[in-house]
């Protein structure tokens, strides 16, 4: 089964669900969608929401699990926000040394007349909110000063250390465009003056310059994660935008930006599939900083531990594990390993991930993914193991404690594959008993058959 093209060439979509790729085997178009084994069809909407809350919930675990490998708020901040900062500086930063701003602004027709303008980090920071599934609005914008609010956000369940992210390190990609021309990004405010992973009923963002408005009085040799409000300039208490439920493209297919450039839903999605999970990447970050630019074993061992937990917890209950078995329609005498292959699958599509099914039996499903766009391109294989754990975690709720999930990475490692195979065996720490055979599947297979034979002989 097999949703994705490895053709290099990729069309432009033109409308609500055309990712632009063509089906290897047919020539047609592909709309993105996802499809159970068993049949069950989800729309565009229900995918990319799918896509997002996933990635969310990952990044969940490893906050958390960060948590608890560095208490210190500080610290932890430190090293993530200044990851952040720094890549965004590297990106957008008064060099240009990757030549981005000049397609930034090609890309989102961007006149001459306000490159000098705070208007135009305005400009990605609303295409980069509606893309994660942010829906608000750019309230008030001038050269000098902007206000934007965020209705709803999905990350918000990963709590404060996702908000100061985005004070501390997310704000640096709209310092950098602010700066290329001259202005220079030291000449800037910004201020999270509402956050809605702590409470809030809205997000709500105020940039506004230095030279205007006056050095941030509420954030004097503070860090960056700590800029909050009020600013200098004051902020409308009232919400002045109708709230929005969810972002407009989801329904009509186009999304416009500030300044009436148009992405269609396709584009957004491929953008967003091609992500890390929201904000987990950052966890790595921090703590490769930690250690040589590589995350240790103790280090992974915790963030692991805490995937596993998350993904059992994600089935526990009764109610849980029926939804979702209804929602990829499984047959009700199926209830073994399929049932947790079918949901990874569901999981790879919505990442627009290349994979295939090399096995699928009542036995045994071996799942077959590219290691490119599970990674970000390499950078970041911790993934492979993370979602081990998380898969792992997962079974044991969704069918039962008898299933494990392995992964192998040097497997397919010529074909850039990542291999996750789900089948019955012993896992955990167990003490082992003398001379006690634990393969006992074929033994008790066989007494099971000689049951049932012997059952159609009464019956008869």
């Amino acid at each position: 089964m097999k949703f994705t093209t490895t053709e290099t060439e990729r069309m432009t979509p033109n409308n609500i669900s055309d990712v632009g790729l063509l089906d290897d085997d047919s020539g047609l178009r592909l709309f993105r969608g996802m499809m159970s084994p068993w049949g069950a069809i989800k729309s565009f909407k229900e995918t990319y929401n799918f896509l997002v809350r996933h990635g969310v919930m990952v990044a969940v675990g490893a906050v958390n699990a960060y948590q608890i490998i560095e208490p210190d708020q500080e610290k932890r901040q430190g090293s993530m926000s200044g990851w952040w900062k720094q890549s965004m500086l590297e990106t957008w930063g008064p060099d240009d040394a990757m030549g981005q701003v000049a397609e930034f602004e090609y890309n989102y027709s961007i006149p001459p007349f306000i490159k000098q303008s705070m208007y135009r980090t305005a400009n990605y920071a609303d295409w980069g909110d509606e893309m994660m599934l942010m829906p608000g609005e750019v309230r008030s914008a001038t050269n000098d000063r902007i206000e934007k609010e965020i209705h709803q956000c999905m990350v918000d369940i990963v709590g404060p250390d996702a908000c100061d992210l985005s004070e501390g390190g997310g704000q640096w990609f709209c310092k950098g465009l602010y700066g290329p021309n001259g202005i220079g990004y030291e000449n800037y405010n910004g201020y999270l003056v509402q956050r809605k992973g702590c409470g809030d009923p809205v997000c709500r963002v105020v940039w506004e310059a230095k030279h205007k408005f006056g050095e941030h009085a509420n954030h004097p040799g503070g860090e960056d994660w700590e800029e909050w409000g009020p600013p200098n300039s004051g902020y409308a208490a009232d919400m002045l935008l109708p709230r929005k439920d969810e972002c407009e493209f989801l329904n009509t297919g186009v999304y416009t930006a500030p300044l009436g450039q148009e992405f269609t839903a396709g584009e957004m999605f491929k953008m967003n599939s091609s992500w890390p999970m929201a904000y987990s990447y950052h966890v790595l970050e921090g703590l490769r900083s930690r250690n040589d630019g590589e995350v240790s074993d103790g280090d992974m061992y915790t963030l692991r531990t805490m995937l596993d937990a998350t993904g059992k917890i994600q089935f526990a209950e009764a109610v849980t594990r029926k939804a979702i078995r209804a929602w990829m329609d499984v047959p009700a005498d199926v209830d073994d390993c399929r049932v947790m292959g079918g949901y990874i699958s569901m999981i790879w599509q919505s990442k627009a991930i290349e994979w295939r099914f090399a096995e699928f039996t009542e036995n045994q499903v071996v799942i077959d993914c590219d290691s490119t766009s599970l990674f970000m391109y390499g950078m970041y294989p911790e993934y492979a193991k993370l979602y081990e754990a998380l898969f792992n975690g997962m079974v044991k709720s969704l069918v039962n404690t008898s299933w494990v999930v392995e992964c192998d990475y040097d497997y397919l490692e010529e074909e850039n594959m990542v291999r996750y195979t789900i089948k019955r065996a012993v896992y955990g720490n167990r003490r082992q008993k003398p001379d006690y055979d634990y393969d006992r599947t074929a033994e008790d297979k066989a007494k099971a058959q000689a049951r049932k034979q012997a059952m159609k002989k009464i019956e008869k």
